[in-house]
């Protein structure tokens, strides 16, 4: 493929966990599960997170695409809309700090999650990073990146990781859809059963749109055992509407990397 320079400059920081997707029809969706970006505190004084999306078109022709940014709660991100196109055999870069610099203003603070559609059955590769820059003075230096792949909406989605003293695992769960309420369970599996979640499985509801972000031991209850060696376990997650899942490892000195999560297509 040869490369094309791009007809919009915005700086693209790192390199994501990539996700591909050969639609079927004329639109596809896919889900952001974690989006975080913005000034902990004064603006340009204070550290700050950003979201880099990144979109490749691998076809011959152009593809319509937009991005629209949602809370918590489900209610759509002020000045959280963004349409583009993307040309053909292009990677199209898409950083949420950059844009606010180019496109306009956005608010200090996103914390929720975007939808990405694109107009076309082009076979596409989307990725995202979060990026945490401590110091205010350089914004090319993070301390951390965390890899978080765009997905396909499913009914099951399996998260495996390594429980260890100290670090603390987190889920985002996103119903995409604007109608349906989607019944949630959370299980974990673990093989050796050394240590224990006290109150998963659980079942929980997710309104429309609504993306649910919590630590495991927020959602399942602390940790029982002591102090273990480490151990891995599996966390299934089952709805009876589509839902998106991302994760990410937390570490005691305030880093965070990704956690891999594998959406099970639906039959």
């Amino acid at each position: 493929m040869v490369a094309k320079k791009a007809t919009i400059t915005i700086v693209f920081i790192g390199i994501s966990v990539i996700h591909t997707l050969l639609a079927q029809d004329k639109s596809q969706e896919l889900v952001f599960p974690i989006v975080v970006s913005g000034f902990l505190g004064d603006t340009g004084q204070s550290p700050r997170f950003e979201t880099t999306f990144s979109i490749l078109n691998q076809s011959n022709a152009s593809v319509p695409a937009r991005i629209q940014l949602y809370t918590n709660q489900g209610k759509e991100v002020d000045g959280g809309l963004y349409a583009f196109t993307i040309p053909p055999n292009l990677l199209f870069p898409f950083s949420l700090f950059y844009a606010a610099i180019t496109a306009g203003p956005i608010p200090p603070q996103v914390n929720g999650w975007g939808r990405l559609t694109l107009q076309s059955d082009a076979s596409v590769v989307a990725q995202s990073e979060i990026t945490f820059f401590p110091d205010p003075r350089s914004i090319y230096i993070p301390s951390s990146s965390a890899y978080t792949p765009t997905v396909k909406p499913t009914k099951m989605s399996q998260i495996s990781f390594v429980y260890r003293p100290g670090r603390r695992s987190a889920v985002a769960i996103v119903n995409p859809s604007s109608s349906q309420n989607a019944t949630v369970e959370i299980r974990v599996e673990r093989p050796y059963a050394v240590f224990g979640f006290g109150n998963c499985p659980i079942v929980l509801t997710l309104s429309p749109r609504q993306r649910l972000s919590k630590f495991l031991d927020e959602l399942c209850g602390a940790v029982t055992g002591g102090s273990l060696p480490p151990e891995g376990a599996l966390v299934t997650i089952t709805s009876d509407v589509p839902v998106s899942v991302g994760a990410i490892d937390v570490f005691p000195q305030g880093g965070f990397t990704s956690l891999p999560v594998r959406a099970i297509p639906d039959n």
